[in-house]
């Protein structure tokens, strides 16, 4: 009669080694979730960062592009939604019979990928930027507001404490250029680095 043998020295695995496994594995997904959490909360905040540099550079090309000025418009709320428009709509070009929505040429919900975000702008309560048909930062808008000159993103502590915030700095150059730093880094070498950092409302969260 032929028995069925495993190899020499093998068994199989017993209950209580596969609860101890089990329990091993949930008390280190317990330790990871805190930074896990953090993780998540940070790439919100990045996603907002991303999202309002990749608008302000589309307004400066759509400037640029149409050949009058176009203003970047964050919401009041501060909420990380914003609007690129025509700053004067009844100027000559092209681009208002081929933009449906003319003057509004985009807009982005804050739903979308970076709730819980929170902006800080430079000066204080600016919402608006223009810039001209060579994509330049304008001196005034059209309405007469301040010039946002910089926007600090961050999360609100009670969301995320400070010190595990990653807040993020956008500056927008006189020239037109849109850059992003981080104003937790004090490295000057570090290509992260905010050059004005002394003046960032970001440095003192």
């Amino acid at each position: 009669m032929l028995s069925h043998r495993g190899a020499p020295g093998m068994r199989g695995i017993t209950l209580i080694e596969t609860m101890i496994t089990i329990t091993i594995l949930g008390i280190l997904v317990a330790l990871a979730m805190p930074a896990i959490g953090d993780w998540l909360l940070n790439t919100r905040l990045r996603n907002a960062a991303e999202s309002i540099q990749n608008g302000l550079q589309m307004a400066r090309n759509e400037a640029v592009r149409c050949n009058v000025p176009v203003e970047f418009m964050l919401d009041p709320a501060y909420d990380s939604s914003w609007t690129i428009q025509a700053a004067y709509p009844a100027l000559p070009t092209p681009c208002r019979d081929a933009i449906p929505q003319w003057p509004i040429i985009q807009s982005r919900p804050a739903e979308e990928g970076s709730r819980n975000a929170l902006l800080d702008p430079t000066p204080a309560n600016a919402t608006t930027v223009t810039f001209d048909g060579l994509g330049r930062r304008v001196a005034a808008n059209a309405d007469a507001s301040v010039v946002m000159t910089r926007i600090c993103v961050d999360l609100e502590t009670a969301v995320l404490d400070a010190t595990r915030t990653r807040d993020l700095e956008l500056n927008i150059e006189s020239g037109g250029g849109v850059r992003m730093c981080d104003p937790k880094v004090s490295d000057v070498n570090d290509t992260r680095f905010c050059p004005s950092r002394a003046a960032s409302s970001c440095t003192g969260r």
